[in-house]
């Protein structure tokens, strides 16, 4: 479990190119899926706020899940969904059938991935004022003092 959060961390460093490109063709997936469904109503069971924060979890996911070899992509995407299903308490199920609704209303799919690129935006932010632990001299240790 320590090497997937890890993983969930370094996923913080992936570049926003990567992530917009995902999330144009999301975008684009929606749109061509809204079409065929009609307009039922917005019938969504998580908060707005939940949905938003693990769309970007899972986009972020699917950013590093494409950087891995692709023998390893399955049994790790597998994984990284888990763990995502898991920090949000939630299950592959019940995002289905969230993620469905939001499809098929098309405006209010738009206001949640404007969201969600907010989201990451403000991650990506986030990253990039912290100081990076890649930048200690090899010879210190993480307190940034020399190995004893």
């Amino acid at each position: 479990m320590r090497y997937i959060k890890t993983k969930i961390q370094k996923i913080r460093s992936i570049a926003n190119v990567q992530l917009l490109i995902i999330l144009s063709i999301m975008c684009l997936l929606l749109f061509i899926n809204c079409g065929k469904n009609g307009n039922p109503g917005l019938n969504l069971t998580y908060q707005e706020e939940k949905l938003v924060r693990i769309l970007a979890d899972i986009h972020l996911a699917e950013a590093v899940i494409q950087s891995i070899p692709a023998s390893k992509r399955d049994s790790l995407s597998e994984l990284y969904y888990a763990y995502i299903y898991e920090i949000h308490e939630t299950n592959e199920q019940e995002y289905l059938r969230n993620r469905k609704a939001l499809l098929s209303e098309p405006s209010e799919a738009d206001k949640v991935y404007e969201k969600v690129i907010e989201t990451l935006s403000k991650k990506e932010a986030e990253k990039s004022k912290k100081p990076s632990s890649r930048a200690r001299n090899p010879g210190q240790n993480r307190d940034g003092k020399g190995k004893e």
